[in-house]
C-alpha cells in the first residue's frame, strides 16, 4: 500500500515590516573561546560580589534569636532580626508603588489608541536534521500543519514575537537536533509505507533561497493561507538578517561552552543560607514548642 503526498513549494519574497525579539542582537562578529572565557569570568565575578554584598547585608543585622537547620552539607540559618530602617524605606517605596497617582492611572487605564492588529499565538516545534533541514510542525485551528524548511531553526532561538503589517504573531519556539542524514528520495508521488517517513534533503530545494515545503495529504491546508503567516513572517526575518542570527547563534554557543569549562574548573561549593526576618513583636519565638 502507498502514502500519497501533496507538496506545495514556497519561495519567499519579502513582505515583513517589524520584529521584536526576546534578546536584543548581539554585535556583528563571532566570540572566540578566549573571549567568551573572559566574559563568563567577569560574569562569575559581578555574580560573587553581588552575593557577597547579599551576604554582609544580613550578616550586619542586629539578630535577636536565631535558629539552624541543618542539611547536612550546609545549613539554613533564621534569624529573627531588628528592622532596620532600610527595610521601612523599601515597605515605604512599595506601597507608594502600589499606590499609582492619577496620571500613572490615566496612562494605564487609557492607553494611547494603536491601529489594531490581528493577533495570534504560534506554537512551534521545530527538529533540525545533520544536513541542516528543520521539520516543523505546528497547529492552526485545530489543525495539524507539518512543513520542511531549508533553513536551521536553532538561528531563530529567541524570537519571542514578530509582525506584519496586518497581524502581531507570538512566538513560542522549541528546537531539538536529530543526527540522521535524509535517505534517498523516493518520487514525491510515492513512499513506501514500510520505508521510514521520506523528508528532504537540502538537494530538494532551489539553490540559493529561502523554502520550505508543506507535505499534506489534504489539499484543503494547502489552500489555507493564513496557517503558514507566522511561519513566513519567520523565514523572511532569517533571510533578511541570516548574517547577524547566525554570529548571534554561535556567540550564545561560545558563551555556553565557556560556562560549561568555568564549571569544570570551578566546581560549585555547598554554602550556608541565611533568611533575615522581622516579624511582629507578638509572634511566637523560634524556640517555642522545640
Amino acid at each position: 500500500m502507498n502514502i500519497y503526498f501533496t507538496i506545495l513549494l514556497v519561495t519567499l519574497c519579502a513582505w515583513i515590516t517589524h520584529f521584536s525579539i526576546g534578546n536584543e542582537q548581539a554585535d556583528v562578529g563571532p566570540l572566540t573561546p578566549t573571549e567568551a572565557d573572559a566574559i563568563v569570568r567577569q560574569q562569575m565575578a559581578e555574580k560573587e560580589q553581588q552575593r557577597q554584598a547579599k551576604m554582609d547585608e544580613l550578616e550586619s543585622a542586629t539578630v535577636i534569636e536565631s535558629f539552624e537547620a541543618d542539611l547536612g552539607d550546609r545549613k539554613v540559618i533564621f534569624n529573627r532580626v531588628m528592622p532596620s530602617a532600610t527595610t521601612d524605606r523599601v515597605a515605604k517605596a512599595r506601597q507608594a508603588q502600589a499606590s499609582p497617582t492619577s496620571a500613572q492611572f490615566e496612562a494605564q487605564t487609557f492607553p494611547q489608541q494603536e491601529a489594531a492588529k490581528a493577533e495570534e499565538t504560534l506554537f512551534l516545534s521545530a527538529t533540525v536534521y545533520s544536513d541542516g533541514v528543520s521539520q516543523l510542525l505546528w497547529t492552526h485551528e485545530g489543525v495539524n500543519y507539518q512543513a520542511f524548511a531549508n533553513v536551521d531553526f536553532r538561528y531563530l532561538e529567541g524570537i519571542a514575537s514578530i509582525e506584519t503589517a496586518e497581524t502581531r504573531y507570538g512566538v513560542i519556539l522549541s528546537v531539538s537536533g536529530k543526527r540522521e542524514v535524509a535517505a534517498t528520495s523516493p518520487s514525491h508521488e510515492t513512499a513506501p509505507q514500510s520505508a521510514s517517513p521520506w523528508r528532504p534533503g537540502m538537494s530538494d530545494f532551489s539553490a540559493g533561497g529561502v523554502e520550505y515545503l508543506v507535505v499534506s495529504d489534504d489539499e484543503a491546508i494547502l489552500e489555507n493561507d493564513a496557517a503558514f503567516g507566522a511561519i513566513d513572517a519567520l523565514l523572511l526575518y532569517y533571510q533578511e538578517n541570516e548574517t547577524e542570527l547566525r554570529v548571534d547563534y554561535q556567540k550564545r554557543e561560545a558563551i555556553r561552552q565557556a560556562k560549561d569549562r568555568y564549571r569544570q574548573a570551578n566546581p560549585s561549593q555547598a554554602q550556608d543560607t541565611i533568611i533575615n526576618f522581622s516579624p511582629a513583636p507578638e509572634s511566637k519565638s523560634l524556640q517555642a514548642g522545640r
